[in-house]
């Protein structure tokens, strides 16, 4: 029978003597183009911002006959990004909302479906994380971004708590910082 290649204790020795990265602890910041007029809300929702996406990658592949033999192969590199979503605990004020309703309703008018430019509506976001001294390990910066999709809120008079609103951000690419 063939050893394996690495111990449970390298594993644990690994862990144990080097930091990684932990869920809980990133920031993300909301840009929004300067007519959105969204003041402190940007503030509020990286503070309050309890859940978001680092961007990814997405290989496009398709077969290639070689022979008797099917391959797949690389066609492209994609930017994985049709959506991020973003939860928020919901200030009282309900600011992060306002802020997300007012970039949405920029976007296009719910009224009369006139459509802004994409160019005047797309914003940036970035998303960071964090060591458990506060300290930037990583940045993205997503481009071309702008609100998609603001999730309905459920109250309930039968399960008390905090409100939390979530919004599904559409970006064109992102690159590293």
């Amino acid at each position: 029978m063939a050893n394996s290649s690495f111990k449970i204790s390298d594993f644990l020795g690994t862990v144990r003597n080097s930091q990684t990265q932990r869920s809980d602890r990133f920031e993300v910041s909301f840009f929004p183009p300067a007519a959105v007029g969204a003041g402190n809300a940007t503030r509020l929702a990286s503070i309050l911002c309890e859940e978001a996406q680092v961007p990814g990658l997405s290989g496009t592949v398709a077969p290639l006959k070689v022979g008797a033999w099917t391959e797949m192969r690389v066609k492209n590199i994609e930017f994985l990004g049709e959506e991020y979503v973003y939860t928020f605990v919901c200030d009282e004020g309900w600011g992060i909302r306002s802020m997300l309703e007012n970039w949405m309703n920029y976007i296009a008018s719910p009224r009369s479906k006139e459509l802004a430019f994409p160019s005047d509506y797309m914003g940036q976001v970035k998303v960071s994380t964090l060591n458990t001294k506060d300290e930037i390990t990583g940045s993205w910066m997503l481009y071309d971004a702008f609100p998609k999709l603001l999730n309905v809120v459920p109250v309930s008079a039968g399960n008390p708590g905090i409100i939390r609103l979530s919004c599904t951000f559409a970006s064109t690419w992102w690159e590293r910082q």
